[in-house]
């Protein structure tokens, strides 16, 4: 039986009308605003947000790069929260990144927390997007 990985890759291939094909790659995202957790699954030239729970499209576009470009590994050394810390993406609307394609890392570590976005950037708090809708 297919992992969740694999279930939204071919869940985002049916719903964008791509032919069947193992090819792709898929990120589970958890929101921080309090919705479902989400599959970014990149394939075909396309990114897809998949909802976790109910397997529904919530976005879409064209993408020719990798959504996620920096690795959990580089988020951790990035952070410096020490060897044992912990990696996850995470998303909600703020100021570090407004577009569910865009998801930052999530640090921790001993009870601290810091946020890498796919720019490099550390953030140490998130802070919410500015009137208006821009990023600060």
């Amino acid at each position: 039986m297919p992992g969740a990985s694999e279930q939204a890759i071919a869940q985002a291939r049916r719903l964008l009308s791509l032919p069947q094909s193992p090819e792709g790659r898929a990120w589970r995202v958890r929101r921080l605003d309090g919705q479902n957790a989400y599959f970014l699954v990149h394939v075909a030239g396309s990114v897809a947000c998949i909802d976790a729970a109910g397997g529904e499209l919530l976005a879409s576009a064209a993408a020719a790069n990798t959504p996620v470009s920096v690795t959990s590994e580089a988020a951790l050394a990035l952070a410096g929260l020490g060897d044992t810390a912990a990696a996850e993406l995470v998303w909600k609307p703020c100021a570090a990144t407004l577009s569910m394609f865009d998801p930052l890392w999530s640090v921790t570590h001993e009870g601290r927390e810091v946020f890498v976005d796919q720019r490099r950037k550390v953030w140490r708090t998130l802070p919410p997007k500015s009137p208006g809708g821009g990023a600060g």
